[in-house]
């Protein structure tokens, strides 16, 4: 069972909760496993979450933070609904 209390409170920690408790994959890694994380951010105003492990969150925001500064976009990461600025 997932704790509430390792999510954010409001609108983002109850999706980033939703997505660990479904049972989310990590998308780190091909064959990796159940998600235990999510690692947030914005792209034009809109909340993106990747379910991830913990193994693999320092993966996901290094693609997602190559990705978006070629599109020429500043990025702020979050965790479990917690943490964007």
């Amino acid at each position: 069972m997932v704790n509430r209390n390792l999510f954010g409170e409001g609108e983002a920690g109850n999706r980033a909760f939703f997505l660990i408790s479904a049972g989310s994959k990590c998308e780190g890694a091909k064959n990796c496993g159940a998600a235990t994380t999510t690692v947030d951010f914005d792209v034009l105003g809109e909340l993106e979450m990747v379910p991830t492990c913990e193994g693999h969150r320092a993966v996901i925001e290094k693609r997602v933070l190559e990705d978006l500064t070629r599109q020429g976009r500043l990025v702020s990461f979050g965790v479990n609904g917690r943490g964007r600025a």
